[in-house]
């Protein structure tokens, strides 16, 4: 199917939906003589047509070239019903061409007055027709919804029989067994009251066993071994050195670079103890020229470090100012890796993190 055949169909189809059938059959009339092949176009044609005979000659073309077109059975079917065909005498051609129309008998109708209910309608009513062989359908639910409420009345009746809840003045007697000094406790408006009240008195005169096996010498004995324990874990941990720092060799490593007077020192960092090296900087290019520098210089060097450093990282100072600029840290085993060739150096500057 071309694009202009695909596109009058589907202008045959809009004018159709809206109603205007006569322009709709103006567009399909030369589509099928030049092709009485498109089934497509067949189909259009059956809603677009006036009367039975030309819709009769639609579905058979339909039937003709696909016979399980959807929705075409159905509708010969529905229209068969409303309108019986006539007989053809034996050899009459019963497909012809959109050319040549038959003359209509003198008797026919007219149909495009005779208000006659659409096509469409009587597809409706073809797709009705098995629904009605089930009639019983709509008492049988209608019973069952009914069974459904009955029960549903009953076991709200019988939920509404629930006993009452008991008053205080019961719950109040309950409790009044309970041996006390007091005696307006068990005269009082508040169940709730009372039961807290009759409780502590119950174990402070029925359970004495409770005071003698409680062991106030062991917790006290144990808490204090606790607490001296944890100080003198606190103590070890705050004395822990940091590792030792090869000045020399890191000082040769960033020999070029302006480093700040002791200013290569252990500190903390995300990744723990780290070593840094601070390098004077000022803000902008030379920043951003001068840090990835100190790290690839820093990382050569890193398998040397002591293995109690997590980390390495560079701190950027502007001096001038005496302004941090910028902190960086890597993890120690990425820089050994690096510096063995392990880690490219875009990888490298991805593990790269600001403190």
């Amino acid at each position: 199917m071309s694009d202009g055949t695909e596109q009058t169909l589907t202008q045959a189809y809009e004018l159709v939906e809206a109603g205007q059938l006569d322009e709709a059959k103006s567009l399909l009339d030369p589509v099928l003589t030049a092709n009485p092949d498109d089934v497509d176009a067949w189909w259009i044609y059956v809603h677009a047509v006036r009367t039975p005979a030309d819709a009769r000659r639609g579905l058979e073309n339909v039937l003709r070239l696909a016979p399980n077109y959807p929705g075409a059975a159905d509708l010969m079917t529905a229209l068969q019903d409303r309108y019986p065909e006539r007989l053809v005498p034996a050899g009459a051609p019963r497909i012809r061409p959109i050319g040549t129309p038959p003359p209509e008998p003198p008797d026919l109708p007219d149909f495009a007055n005779l208000g006659e209910p659409s096509l469409d309608a009587l597809a409706s009513e073809a797709s009705a027709q098995p629904r009605s062989r089930s009639r019983l359908a709509p008492y049988i639910v209608v019973a069952l919804i009914l069974v459904v409420v009955a029960v549903i009345i009953g076991l709200l009746q019988g939920a509404g029989t629930t006993p009452p809840a008991p008053s205080p003045t019961a719950v109040a007697q309950a409790v009044d067994v309970t041996p006390t000094d007091d005696p307006g406790a068990a005269v009082t408006d508040e169940p709730t009251d009372i039961v807290l009240t009759a409780t502590p008195t119950i174990q402070l005169t029925d359970t004495p066993v409770a005071t003698d096996t409680v062991a106030p010498t062991e917790t006290s004995t144990d808490v204090p071994s606790a607490t001296m324990a944890a100080t003198a874990t606190t103590a070890v941990t705050a004395t822990v050195p940091p590792p030792p720092i090869d000045l020399e060799t890191v000082g040769s490593a960033v020999e070029q670079f302006p480093v700040v007077d002791n200013g290569i020192e252990a500190a903390d960092s995300s990744f723990g103890t780290t070593l840094f090296t601070a390098v004077c900087a000022t803000p902008g290019r030379e920043l951003r020229t001068l840090m990835p520098q100190v790290m690839f210089a820093l990382a050569e060097i890193s398998p040397t470090v002591d293995a109690g450093f997590a980390a390495i990282g560079a701190h950027m100072i502007d001096c001038d100012n005496d302004q941090s600029l910028l902190q960086i840290a890597v993890d120690r085993e990425a820089a050994v890796a690096f510096a063995a060739g392990d880690l490219s150096e875009s990888d490298f500057q991805r593990a790269w993190v600001a403190q």
